[in-house]
């Protein structure tokens, strides 16, 4: 809740409650026998495709789940911390000067 009633930039905690998981799962129906189910279901699923880097990703606003296939190298750190870090002309290093053979100036 707000700190205050003009104040909309601080708010307060008004009350926790805690429980055990266990209770927490009866409360709501859980099945844990049906969660494993799904994780397996999954596991299953994947497993069946072909050997790869693949994106899952789930609509927060329907039962669907995608599976992306995506490039070997992408979410990389290393390769995109080189592309997103190149250096601009004002900030790559001087080279030093080339020199001639001996004797030319």
């Amino acid at each position: 809740s707000r700190a205050g009633p003009r104040d909309n930039a601080n708010h307060v905690i008004l009350a926790t409650q805690v429980c055990k998981p266990k209770e927490f799962a009866g409360q709501i129906n859980l099945n844990m026998d049906h969660c494993w189910g799904i994780i397996r279901a999954l596991v299953d699923m994947l497993l069946k495709l072909d050997d790869g880097k693949y994106l899952c990703v789930k609509d927060p606003m329907k039962e669907l789940m995608r599976v992306y296939a995506i490039p070997a190298d992408a979410f990389d750190m290393e390769a995109n911390y080189e592309d997103e870090q190149a250096p601009t002309d004002e900030q790559a290093p001087s080279e030093p000067a080339k020199q001639g053979k001996e004797g030319e100036e």
